[in-house]
């Protein structure tokens, strides 16, 4: 025993002399140095995991619409309606109700469109009838509208209809009130809600009755312009059907009247009223 301890002293001794000369001296420090280096890249270049891009959401604008549209057959009494009633949406909207609205821009519509007639494969054309007036509104706007009916199904097929499609774009949400759809065709505005209601105790009107087969999806240009076609999705089709150049409605007027135009420019001004009296 006594032995080794006076060989291992001895062998430190010389470790210690040879790490003095120069030539040890680097080859000591280049071999820390290179295996500190060796361990601190292969630490360095392990690639952290990347972090997944969420999918943006398209901008949504009021111009336009994803849409039921009745058939051409079904307008005459629903435009002759609107226009005795004065409605400043006459010349720019067909008969209709949104279903998502605001909407994506019509660059978007052959993809959307796709996505929705994945969705809307097994869906069934189904009948309503527009025949009770209803209204919303305060004491400073009114809207007269009305609501459909199912003569064939128990169930709220225009709103079964809304829902498949707004769990297909969920970020279309802003015809839900409080979490609620309300399917509605508008047939004129008025000053206020009781004004729409005693216009609506007035009226005659025997209703439409017509079969939905698809949804619309339609734009225009600028406040003053036309809904036009650039999309239908039919149910039960596997491929929409696009309109490279967007198509227009049967039956739309082929120009805005003068009292359209008036009535509109006084609805964009009672609109902006109440965005005022909102931010004050």
């Amino acid at each position: 025993m006594g032995n080794f301890i006076a060989f291992a002293g001895l062998l430190m001794m010389g470790l210690m002399i040879l790490s003095q000369l120069p030539i040890c001296r680097g080859f000591i420090s280049s071999t820390i140095t290179r295996n500190y280096l060796s361990s601190t890249t292969a630490s360095c270049t392990q690639s952290p995991t990347p972090t997944p891009t969420p999918t943006p959401t398209p901008p949504l604008i009021y111009t336009s619409s994803c849409s039921m549209i009745p058939p051409s057959s079904s307008w005459p009494p629903l435009q002759s309606l609107r226009a005795d009633l004065r409605d400043a949406g006459l010349y720019r909207w067909p008969p209709h109700v949104n279903l998502l609205y605001p909407f994506v821009p019509p660059q978007k519509f052959p993809q959307v469109s796709h996505l929705l007639s994945s969705k809307l494969k097994s869906f069934k054309p189904f009948r309503v009838q527009f025949n009770t007036f209803e209204t919303f509104g305060t004491d400073k706007r009114g809207v007269l509208w009305l609501k459909p009916t199912y003569p064939d199904t128990p169930t709220e097929t225009l709103t079964t209809l809304q829902s498949i499609l707004s769990s297909t774009l969920p970020y279309c949400t802003h015809q839900l009130k409080n979490g609620v759809f309300t399917p509605h065709m508008t047939v004129s505005h008025f000053s206020s809600e009781s004004a729409a209601l005693s216009a609506g105790e007035e009226i005659e009107f025997e209703g439409v009755d017509f079969l939905v087969d698809r949804v619309y999806l339609m734009s225009r240009n600028g406040a003053g312009g036309q809904f036009k076609v650039g999309a239908e999705v039919v149910f039960g089709e596997e491929e929409p059907m696009l309109h490279i150049e967007p198509k227009a409605f049967e039956g739309m007027p082929e120009e805005e009247f003068e009292w359209v135009a008036v009535e509109r420019k006084e609805l964009q001004q009672r609109r902006k009223r109440k965005q005022r009296r909102k931010n004050s």
